[in-house]
């Protein structure tokens, strides 16, 4: 050993295998006893945490469906169904641009056309008030906006392709969106009708119908 450098002193030299040649030619020293770092330096401030974003408003929603409400894992009838409200339970939810709730406490989401806002206003799109049907087998506007109600779509009171995929959803049967026997008799069924071999919505099942929608969605 040739001489010593005292903890904290800055030195200048070559790297070289390791090692550091002094440039005053005094020796060498281990690379691994120094540190490019100033040992007087202050250390910095840590970044501080970024201000964390408010939670989006909730309101209180309450189901109107007298047979209650589907929950589903995304904001349409095309997304799976996780779980169900029953008639009058109130949750907490924001409404979204397209008419669908997302509950607060993440269980997923409800058509807004069968809630309610706690305070009496109905706020979501293509949510209405609604008078019992007449029972006159016409599949007419009010008709298809009952059937819009039950299965969880704006209520348009279109008989359109949204719809009957949505019903052949709710009704168990293959989902094509073309109505035919398979629809008509998965329909009879799940309304309580006799099947009678029908290939499309005649009388005597619109009228069960419009029957059924008016005790259980209708209120």
């Amino acid at each position: 050993m040739v001489g010593a450098a005292a903890t904290g002193s800055e030195v200048t030299g070559t790297l070289s295998n390791g090692w550091v040649r002094l440039a005053d030619g005094r020796g060498w020293i281990a690379l691994s006893t120094l540190t490019d770092e100033d040992p007087g330096a202050a250390t910095p401030e840590p970044e501080p945490e970024p201000t964390p974003e408010p939670p989006a408003a909730s309101t209180s929603w309450t189901v109107t469906a007298t047979l209650g409400a589907n929950v589903r894992s995304g904001p349409s009838t095309s997304y799976a169904v996780v779980g169900g409200l029953a008639h009058g339970a109130t949750v907490q939810g924001e409404s979204s641009t397209n008419g669908w709730i997302r509950l607060a406490d993440g269980r997923g989401w409800v058509s807004g056309s069968i809630m309610k806002a706690a305070d009496g206003a109905v706020t979501s799109p293509g949510s209405s008030t609604m008078a019992p049907l007449v029972l006159d087998g016409s599949r007419g506007p009010l008709t298809v906006k009952a059937v819009q109600r039950w299965v969880g779509l704006p209520e348009t009171g279109r008989w359109d392709t949204t719809t009957v995929k949505a019903v052949q959803a709710e009704v168990g049967t293959r989902v094509d969106g073309a109505w035919g026997p398979m629809s008509q008799a998965a329909l009879q069924g799940h309304i309580g009708l006799s099947r009678d071999g029908s290939t499309y919505m005649n009388y005597r099942t619109v009228v069960a119908l419009q029957a059924w929608l008016n005790a259980n969605v209708i209120g």
